[in-house]
């Protein structure tokens, strides 16, 4: 059987795809970095929040020994 293959999306950006990206935001944000930031901070929260809901929607038994519970009772990898 072959190896699988890792996702292109979870390997590490150069530096120059990053600053490309960055400008690209700034750019859609009118060139406000303070908007651009704004921007970021509230996608975050909206990610983190997504994830918290996925994995209280998981079952014990289907992630059993494969997410150590944190203090306050969310479930960190």
């Amino acid at each position: 059987m072959p190896a699988p293959q890792p996702d292109p999306a979870s390997q590490p950006q150069s530096a120059e795809t990053i600053e490309s990206d960055v400008d690209a935001l700034i750019a859609a944000c009118g060139d406000d970095p303070r908007a651009a930031l704004r921007a970021l901070i509230v996608a975050n929260a909206y990610w983190e929040a997504e994830c918290d809901r996925l994995a209280a929607a998981l079952s014990v038994g289907f992630t059993y020994g494969k997410f150590r519970q944190a203090p306050g009772g969310k479930a960190r990898t």
